[in-house]
């Protein structure tokens, strides 16, 4: 049986942003109307100042209007994707599942009946909470900024529903992840924060506005279905995309650093090696030209093959209907989607796969259900699925469900020699190694 999962948490966070900002704005404009009746005539320069600054408001209001329906028409193409995959589970005799975990909190925090077993999870079920309480003091007696900074992260936001375990699992899988991912979570701990501890099936990082982290508790924590806590850990990776600030000041550094890749013989980016590793990387034998020479779809070298090779990569690249394609390129493109879809089972250790190669194919090579919408992909920019790869990165190194980063690295090859390199220019050379 087939699960499907569809995220429209952060559209819906969106809305409800932006018509809290929405009031604020009018009642802002109702505010300098009556100081401006109240100045009068004597006062004209005053109020022309007014009258300039009201003018501006209505226009950020009118934005904040525009932005608002564009949500609602998103919200509705939202409605319209589920009805589509509905029709298509129902079919095939599958479920569908928002959000990241369905299903009511038990007896622990660690629930093993619904979320995955993840070596992150048996090191938290296997150690103590006197083994865990001492590492934890061991640590913080010598970084208090780091303990303060903590405690105050794990405290915030609206519905905060972490219990005194959960805040303890979490700062040891922090304190004794390797380096230098422990680093990574560190330089942010004063930017973290939670405005949302408890939505309704569903977890995302909102980087307008007020910028937050917004979970669903337990699903997102110890009873997350990925394993114990990989959301949480995902979610503090967007808002360290966001705000660490590496190679761009203003917006997320998965857009812009920058790589020397011997492979591909220059300098890259994250959307560069994400495509080469995906489509054109034949080292990779899971990419699209990997999979048609390594089954001998196609002769290299073969000119005509390989022009049809290249339709069908666009094909797959821009989700044309691969009926428009000619007989020959459409036997390759459905060759080779067979095969890709045999290459990996539709598991949550596989999430990552499923959902990153959907981004850069309108969803056409997502596989097993795993992954977000096709309307999530179109909203956003070209540069979203290099956000997702490393938020499933960061998130597998600080979970230590070293199986779904083992299968991320065979499918992303040159993608995750870039991130190792982006994580080590964090390492905080003062922070002591926590012996375990």
């Amino acid at each position: 049986m087939s699960e499907f999962y569809i995220n429209t948490g952060a559209a819906l966070g969106a809305a409800d942003e932006i018509r809290d900002a929405a009031k604020m704005l009018n009642e802002c404009l109702e505010e300098i109307s009556m100081v401006k009746n109240s100045i009068g005539s004597s006062l004209g320069s005053a109020s022309a100042d007014i009258t300039s600054r009201q003018s501006e408001l209505c226009n950020e209001l009118y934005d904040w209007n525009v932005n608002l329906t564009n949500l609602g028409v998103a919200l509705h193409s939202i409605v319209d994707e589920y009805k589509r995959v509905e029709k298509s589970v129902t079919e095939h005799g599958g479920t569908i599942s928002y959000g990241v975990c369905g299903g009511l909190f038990e007896s622990t925090v660690i629930d093993t009946s619904k979320c995955r077993d993840t070596k992150g999870g048996q090191v938290l079920l296997e150690t103590s909470d006197e083994d865990k309480e001492s590492v934890i003091n061991d640590f913080e007696k010598d970084h208090i900024f780091i303990k303060e900074e903590f405690d105050r992260f794990l405290a915030s936001g609206d519905n905060n529903k972490l219990t005194e375990e959960d805040k303890s699992n979490i700062k040891y899988l922090v304190y004794t992840a390797d380096e230098p991912y422990r680093s990574v979570f560190l330089s942010c701990i004063k930017k973290y924060k939670i405005s949302d501890g408890d939505l309704n099936d569903t977890a995302y990082y909102w980087p307008f506005l007020f910028k937050g982290l917004n979970f669903d508790y337990p699903e997102n924590f110890g009873s997350d279905r990925k394993g114990p806590y990989i959301t949480f850990f995902h979610e503090c990776g967007h808002c360290i995309d966001d705000l660490a600030d590496k190679s761009a000041y203003w917006g997320f550094d998965t857009h812009s650093y920058e790589f020397y890749s011997e492979d591909m013989g220059k300098t890259v980016t994250l959307y560069d090696t994400i495509y080469y590793d995906v489509y054109y990387n034949e080292n990779n034998p899971h990419s699209i030209t990997g999979i048609a020479y390594n089954n001998n779809y196609i002769t290299k070298g073969d000119e005509e093959a390989e022009r049809a090779l290249d339709t069908v990569i666009n094909a797959f690249v821009f989700g044309t209907d691969p009926d428009g394609l000619d007989y020959n390129e459409r036997a390759l493109y459905k060759n080779i989607k067979k095969a890709h879809d045999n290459s990996f089972i539709g598991d949550a250790s596989y999430a990552c796969v499923s959902d990153v190669y959907g981004g850069v194919s309108n969803n056409a090579l997502r596989n097993g259900g795993w992954g977000h919408d096709s309307l999530y992909w179109s909203l956003y920019s070209k540069y979203t699925p290099g956000k997702e790869l490393w938020a499933h990165y960061f998130s597998y190194n600080m979970g230590k469900d070293e199986e779904a980063l083992k299968h991320l690295k065979e499918f992303f090859p040159e993608s995750a020699k870039l991130m190792d390199d982006y994580s080590n220019s964090f390492i905080i050379q003062s922070v002591r190694r926590v012996n375990v």
